[in-house]
Parts: structure tokens; sequence; C-alpha cells
């Protein structure tokens, strides 16, 4: 459905992002290519931190609007599952209409959607101002790797694709500590507004500094059809999750099977159409015949799951338990964050030399063996040794999540890499989603129906149980990583 395009080998974080491995270049990058490529780069600056500074003031949200974790967790849900579902409109819409239009409606529909959020003062406002930003974030990310590919015209790919990649690398080191230092010295509603001014920059920065950059296939056409059984599919699964955690009794669960049931129904009507119209489906149901992109992609969702999931839970574990202050929190989840960035590099390079399986599943080994300890602590636990375990868990997944992307495109015709490149990433936001629902509700029920005697072991056996999920689903991602291919990746 969509043109051919190059694949990003990357490394993914709070739900997709693609970086290119850098490849050595020999001729010297065309300023103009550069200033453009610079200039989108900064456009995304404002989502990343967002997304990255949100997960800290999910606790401080939740008490301020005397809201429980399960429908607090849809301000982070909400945001990773719109985020997903416009992946395939950023490509299209890249392709259908002019470059520079896009990318600038794009950054205006996150102001507003900043906009709705710093001025929110009810839940249900909130997360429709989550939802806008969620969706512009989808555009923009797509956009971005989609036009820098344009205007450099196949050169000087590997240089751009790692320059680009800085805004997003160091999101997640810096989020956490910003938007801990936003919500101790002002309030939460100030992260969104700090989004406005930078927003306004990159608009004026876009409009005079990026030429126009022409729609290359001007009468190209969209699987609405598809995106909306899709959609329906994955919102109503997990809106079927979050409803759980309202009643413990499953036969009362009226939403909750509604909501099952409308998504299966989607998931049903999907599977016809994409047998009627198997050239038209915006996921093409022969795309999973390529067992790495396959086991990939399953991967990346469960991947999702913990990853997301934890990065909902423990800002709330080290403030209701533990007492943390949010600026300490925010210095404690800085440490995961590092690890992660510290082994991308080594994560590709390995990758290259043995091939992904054997990186992914030691990765896999470290991450797991580092999330086993919270199952047991507690608020007696050394501070200095969670940083230290946060850390660890954080080379882990940047050990294994470069193997998991460069694998999935190993067999895969050029002709199909757009359609991997859309199925890897909506499918990987979706278990982000899913993650962070699934664990809020855990914590929640065993909140409900914990026999321990004080509130504060009931909640400590509460994160502790969604962190043993957590542990549970890291586990079960060895199954499918065993089935990767042992081949070196290729660009």
């Amino acid at each position: 459905m969509f043109p051919r395009k190059q694949i990003l080998i990357t490394h993914a974080i709070r739900g997709f992002n693609m970086i290119e491995t850098p490849i050595k270049q020999k001729k010297r990058i065309d300023p103009t290519v550069l200033r453009i490529s610079l200039i989108l780069a900064f456009g995304v600056l404002a989502p990343i931190f967002d997304s990255t500074m949100v997960n800290i003031a999910i606790p401080t949200m939740s008490k301020d609007m005397h809201t429980s974790i399960a429908i607090m967790q849809w301000a982070i849900t909400g945001y990773t599952l719109t985020m997903g579902i416009a992946v395939p409109f950023g490509g299209w819409a890249t392709d259908r209409f002019n470059g520079k239009s896009v990318y600038s409606s794009a950054l205006l529909m996150f102001l507003i959607g900043s906009l709705f959020a710093a001025m929110s003062t009810t839940v249900p406002s909130l997360i429709i101002g989550r939802l806008i930003q969620g969706a512009a974030a989808g555009l923009l990310m797509q956009a971005l790797s989609t036009l820098v590919m344009r205007a450099a015209n196949g050169k000087n790919i590997g240089t751009l694709m790692a320059t680009i990649g800085i805004p997003i690398m160091i999101g997640p080191v810096i989020g956490p500590v910003l938007g801990a230092f936003i919500v101790n010295h002002a309030n939460w509603h100030m992260m969104f507004w700090v989004n406005i001014p930078i927003t306004i920059v990159s608009l004026l920065f876009v409009f005079f500094g990026v030429p126009d950059l022409p729609a290359i296939h001007p009468k190209l056409k969209i699987d609405y059809i598809g995106i909306g059984l899709l959609g329906g599919f994955f919102t109503g699964i997990i809106l079927g999750i979050s409803h759980y955690s309202s009643d413990i009794d499953f036969l009362a669960q009226t939403n909750m099977l509604f909501e099952l049931g409308v998504s299966l129904l989607a998931i049903i009507l999907y599977i016809i159409y994409a047998k009627v119209k198997p050239n038209k489906v915006i996921v093409p149901l022969t795309i999973f015949k390529y067992r790495n992109l396959t086991v990939a992609t399953i991967l990346m969702m469960l991947a999702g799951i913990t990853t997301n999931g934890p990065l909902m839970l423990l800002p709330l574990y080290f403030q209701n338990i533990r007492g943390e202050s949010i600026m300490n929190i925010g210095l404690i989840m800085g440490a995961q964050a590092i690890g992660m960035l510290v082994m991308r590099s080594q994560g590709g390079k390995l990758t290259d030399i043995i091939g992904p399986k054997w990186v992914t599943i030691t990765g896999l080994l470290i991450t797991l063996l580092a999330t086993l300890p919270f199952i047991w602590v507690d608020v007696s636990t050394s501070t200095w040794w969670l940083v230290t375990i946060l850390f660890v868990r954080g080379l882990g997944m940047g050990i294994m999540m470069v193997p998991v992307m460069s694998a999935a495109y190993i067999g895969v015709p050029k002709q199909r890499m757009g359609q991997a490149t859309v199925t890897t990433d909506i499918l990987q936001s979706v278990g982000g989603a899913a993650g962070s629902a699934i664990l809020a509700s855990i914590v929640v029920n065993v909140a409900i129906t914990s026999p321990k005697s004080t509130s504060l072991l009931t909640m400590t056996h509460a994160y502790n149980t969604g962190f043993s999920w957590a542990a549970g689903f890291t586990l079960l991602m060895f199954l499918p990583a065993w089935f990767l291919s042992s081949k070196k990746a290729v660009n």
C-alpha cells in the first residue's frame, strides 16, 4: 500500500521510535539536508519529553484528581494507543500531501492536545488531551523518518538517522528528571504548558527553514476500513482489561465482556476483510509468513508490556510505598534510561557480529534477573540497591531491542518492507498500551482482595504482584526469542 521505505534498525523507547544503525559515509552531508533534518528532529522534542515526564507525575496526578491507578493509567495508555493507530496515517499523509504541511499540521495538533491537558481539571479532559497528543506524536514520528529520507534522496541516510535519533535517545534520560523538577517546583499542569513554547518555536522553524516537500503519490489511498477494524480490536481489548479492575466479580463485568466481544468481532471481520482484499489491507495476513518478522513482532508486543507496564508502576511504588520525593523518583528512574542508552550501540554491534538470536536472549536474561528482585522489595530495601537494579535492567533492555528490530526484516522482500514497518510499529505501540493497562488492573485487584493486615503491607504486596507479572511476561519472551534467526543482521 505504501511506497517502499528504507528500514531503520532501531531502538524503541515508551512505544515505538526508529533509528538506523550509523553507517560510515564518505560524502559530506548537504547543508540544506542537514538543516531540514535538524529542524524536523527538533519538532519531536516536545512529544518525547512529554511521554517520559508523565510517568513520573502519575502519582501526583492521581492524588490531585482523587482517582485510582486504573483510571489515571489511561493518561499513558491512551497516548500510546492513539500513537500506534496514527502510524499508518503518518506514512500515507506524507506521501499523499505536501510533507511540510503534514508535519506542521501534526505539530499544531500536538499544541492543541497540550493545551487541553494543561488546562484540564477533570480526568476525562486530561485523557482527551493525551489522546490528541498521542495521535499527533504518531504522525510526527512517522513523518520525521519519511521526510528526512526523502530530503536526503538516499544519501548519507545512516548519519542523518543517527542525527535525528539524538532527541529520541536523550529524552528518556532527561525526561524523568525534568518532569520531577517541574512537578516539584510548580505543578503537573506545567509539564504540558512547557510544550507550548517549544511547539510554537518548532512551527516557526518549519515554516521558515523547511522548503515545500511536494506529494509523491497525490492519489495514494489508505485502508480506512482495515485501520478502523484493527483500532476497534486493540481498543476493545485494552478497555476490557482496564474495566476488569473496577469489579472483582467476573460475571458482573458487563462492560468488560461487551468490550471484549466488540474486540473479538472486530478481529474476525478484519480477517475476513484481509482475505477478500489482500492487496488493499493495511496489515496483510500474508506478511506473517516471514518467520523472523512474526517472531520479532511477538517479541516487540511483549517488550511493550514489560517496558511500559513497569514504567507506570515504578513511580507509584516509590512514592506510595517508599515515600520518595518526586525529585528523587525522577533521578531513580533515570538510572534505567541511562542503562538503556549505554548499551544501545553495543546491542547493535553484537547483532552485526553474531546475529540477533543470542544477543536478544542475553538481553532478556539480564532484564529478567533485574526484574525479579522487585517481587520481594519492601520499604526497608536500600534505595541504592534499587537504583543499581534499575540500571542493570536498562542494560538488558538496551541490549535486547536493537537485535529484535533488526531481525524483523531479515528475509522480508524489499517490496514488502513498507508493510512490515507499519506492522511492527502498530503492534509494538499496542503492546506498550496493554502493558500499562494489564499491570494497573493487577495491582488494583490484588490491593482490593489482599488479606494483608495493614494498608502498607497490602499495597506492597499488590506492587510486588504487579512486578511478578512483568517478570512472567519477560520469561515468556524467551520462547519466541529462541526462534529468531542466527544470521547476521543486514541494513
